[in-house]
């Protein structure tokens, strides 16, 4: 029933790992 939400928890989770990984790398 909740596929919509599924996947929008999963793009949030997504881009908050590629912005640790962006500062992480902006660190170096």
């Amino acid at each position: 029933r909740s596929k919509k939400r599924k996947k929008l928890v999963k793009i949030r989770y997504y881009r908050c790992i590629l912005l640790l990984l962006e500062q992480r790398l902006a660190k170096k």
